[in-house]
């Protein structure tokens, strides 16, 4: 509960592409944001950081871990 909200997110994203078996993940920055407890522009911020560091790619209403 007190890493760093960007390792907060990575691992919330494995662990919800562990429990639905798949790596296409439809979660929008909003719904991940009340997830973790955060706001929507810091969860669009580091999602874009993870995307430039090609760990995820970002799709209208999904995230895809690579």
């Amino acid at each position: 509960m007190f890493d760093h909200i960007n390792v907060r997110v990575m691992e919330y994203l494995k662990q919800k592409s562990e429990i639905e078996e798949t790596k296409m993940l439809s979660l929008s920055h909003q719904d991940l944001a009340n997830e973790l407890g955060t706001t929507r522009v810091v969860i669009s911020r580091i999602l874009k950081q993870f995307e430039k560091e090609n760990k995820i790619e970002l799709l209208r209403g999904a995230i895809r871990l690579l």
